[in-house]
Parts: C-alpha cells; structure tokens; sequence
C-alpha cells in the first residue's frame, strides 16, 4: 500500500495502516452549521469505512457526544455526519454544542 508505515508499530508489533482515500483535514464548525465536503471517491458506498474525529477546548482530541445527545442543562450536544454519497458527505453540529469546533472526516474504500 503506497503510504503505509513499514515495519512494527508499538509493543505488540501491529500492523501498518493503508492511508485513507479521502481526509479532509482539521475543518472549524460553528455551532448549528452544516458543511457539506466533496471527496469524489464514486464507487459503491457500502465499501466505504467512515471514520470522524471532533477537537474542542475542553475535551481535547475526542468523540464526545458523537451523534448528537440532549443534555438538560446545556439543549442537544454533539456533531455527527450524514447524507453520504459517492461524491460528498455532510457534518452537522448541533446548536447548543459547547465543545465541538473542529471535525477531521477521513474515508476508506475496500473491494
């Protein structure tokens, strides 16, 4: 696999990682906004293996209240994405989200 770390990783030897076919990189996200990216990946979406990864001030790198979740002090928490296609795929955080303001999206594809 072009890209592939070579040789073993940590101490129980583990396998290299293939890179993913699409990663958008550290995207900011407001609170209530939706943003729609373009990979271009085509294909057939059920070989695709999504992967998402949030970053806000209090939690760090995380995946806190990944999908979305009501807290009764603060309203509805989290981000999550949706409307995968072969072309685009859409993140959406939630309008009372405290600690969301960053989103890594990174997409595989399989045979």
């Amino acid at each position: 696999v072009e890209g592939a770390y070579k040789g073993n990783i940590g101490p129980n030897n583990g396998a290299p990682f293939p890179r993913p076919a699409y990663d958008s990189g550290w995207v900011s996200i407001n609170q209530d906004q939706t943003i729609t990216l373009n990979h271009y990946i085509g294909g057939n979406i059920e070989h695709y293996v999504v992967d998402i990864q949030l970053y806000g001030s209090v939690y760090g790198r995380h995946i806190a209240f990944l999908g979305g979740d009501y807290d009764y002090d603060h309203g509805w928490q989290g981000v999550f994405w949706k409307n995968l296609s072969t072309n685009s795929i859409s993140v959406k955080r939630y309008n009372s989200d405290t600690d969301t303001n960053q989103f890594r999206i990174r997409i595989w594809y399989y045979n």
